[in-house]
């Protein structure tokens, strides 16, 4: 009798320990999971901000005085948020060519926050090559926000593109992680954190445009 209740002692004891360890390998596999997931978004994060950062600081590349840096500019409002539509200036390529370059806001998904879903946005890049816009690069597609101001010597924004002397860039990305449906049944991914990023930039291509101060 003390044999067999030993030995459902024992059974019991590791069964327990197994459970105990099964349950300690789930959480290290699921930090493990989520740190890479953050790795990740950190270096998509920063490989764009260095790209968006040398491109707005070459804004207005070989201007000629009187002639626009700025070429094309134009806001959202998207979900209660104002959020940069398109953004073209005179820049530099690759090889130190001027060209003319494009930023443009698409909708790439969603992610569900709270039960809430949260629309995510990819900002692509392009070069004009021939009089064709070519896809030169992209940020990631969860962007949750991205919004560029044009302010003048003073920190205002401005109206018109060619007052523009400094650049203020802003952009949020989203740490997302497993499927999940929101409130109203439809499926996207964990929005688990926010990266920010922003800077204020004065490029010198702009100090030559038309009505400088």
């Amino acid at each position: 009798m003390h044999l067999i209740f030993d030995k459902m002692t024992a059974t019991l004891v590791g069964a327990i320990v197994l459970v105990m360890l099964f349950g300690l390998q789930s959480r290290i596999q699921s930090n493990t999971v989520e740190s890479t997931i953050m790795y990740a978004a950190k270096k998509q994060t920063l490989a764009f901000a260095e790209i968006l950062e040398r491109d707005l600081s070459n804004a207005g590349y070989l201007t000629t005085p009187g002639e626009k840096a700025i070429l094309a500019f134009s806001n959202r409002i998207e979900a209660g948020r104002s959020l940069t539509d398109t953004l073209e200036f005179w820049g530099s390529d690759a090889a130190g060519d001027r060209v003319r370059i494009r930023y443009a806001l698409e909708t790439a998904g969603s992610s569900i926050r709270e039960g809430v879903s949260v629309p995510l946005y990819r900002v692509s890049r392009y070069e004009e090559d021939y009089g064709m816009w070519k896809l030169a690069g992209a940020s990631m597609s969860t962007l949750t926000a991205f919004r560029v101001d044009l302010l003048d010597s003073g920190n205002n924004g401005v109206i018109d593109t060619s007052d523009a002397r400094k650049i203020r860039v802003r952009f949020e990305n989203a740490i997302v992680g497993h499927q999940a449906r929101d409130r109203d049944g439809r499926t996207g991914n964990i929005f688990l954190q926010r990266l920010r990023w922003g800077v204020t930039l004065s490029p010198r291509g702009l100090a030559l445009q038309e009505f400088q101060g």
